[in-house]
């Protein structure tokens, strides 16, 4: 059976999804190779319709701090997303996705210097911890780290707790 509907990268603007999500009706994607996160606002609808459209917010590197996105969760209505670029490593934080716009600013980052974030892959919400999958370096090896409460973060904290070897952002 052919697809309802294909989101494509000439008309929807997806370039390299790495990781999606479905919240309250929206599709969210993390489109690698531009630098973006795409909302698609009661993605029913576009399925119904059946014809592509483009997104209806886009989060993007310039204005949102997105670069490199390979992962997102969404949990009681904040978007958390894992950006995988060399020496940008970040998790950018946006509280309220119900009212996100184009190139709106994060509430808060977790980074590689406070937040010891280093090629974050993945990014999962359990009971209100925000726990980070980080693949440290080129040698595969990796860590997890949890920070709590995932709805009371602030810029460049610490890990609550980390499991596996050293992050590259503790060596001196």
């Amino acid at each position: 059976q052919a697809p309802t509907v294909v989101l494509d990268n000439a008309t929807s603007t997806i370039d390299k999804p790495t990781d999606l999500q479905f919240f309250n009706g929206d599709l969210y994607v993390c489109s690698q190779d531009d630098d973006t996160v795409l909302i698609f606002r009661n993605i029913a609808a576009t399925i119904a319709g059946g014809v592509a459209v483009a997104p209806d917010v886009t989060l993007n590197m310039a204005g949102s701090g997105i670069d490199r996105p390979v992962g997102l969760a969404v949990a009681g209505g904040t978007l958390y997303v894992a950006n995988n670029r060399l020496d940008v490593d970040t998790v950018t934080i946006f509280n309220d996705v119900a009212t996100l716009a184009d190139g709106d600013a994060p509430d808060v980052t977790l980074n590689a210097l406070g937040s010891f974030l280093r090629f974050p892959k993945r990014v999962y919400i359990i009971d209100n911890v925000l726990y980070v999958a980080i693949r440290n370096d080129d040698s595969g090896d990796g860590s997890l780290s949890a920070f709590s409460p995932a709805d009371g973060l602030t810029d460049g904290k610490a890990p609550d707790w980390s499991l596996g070897p050293p992050n590259k952002a503790d060596d001196p």
